[in-house]
């Protein structure tokens, strides 16, 4: 799954950076850190192990 996941972003933003400047559209494509949300394996958990560890302030 991740690696067709991986595929369609790459595609998504290479359409997205294709269509800058046709008609006078202007695009661009982000990639932001640290989206986090249900079924995040990274963040949420680091946050949570970190809080009962008590490092977190």
């Amino acid at each position: 799954f991740e690696e067709v996941h991986n595929d369609l972003k790459a595609q998504a933003e290479t359409l997205v950076l294709s269509a800058n400047s046709v008609d006078g559209l202007v695009t661009c494509a982000l990639r932001p850190a640290n989206v986090f949300g249900l079924g995040d394996p990274y963040l949420l958990p680091l946050i949570t192990s970190q809080a009962k560890a008590g490092r977190s302030k």
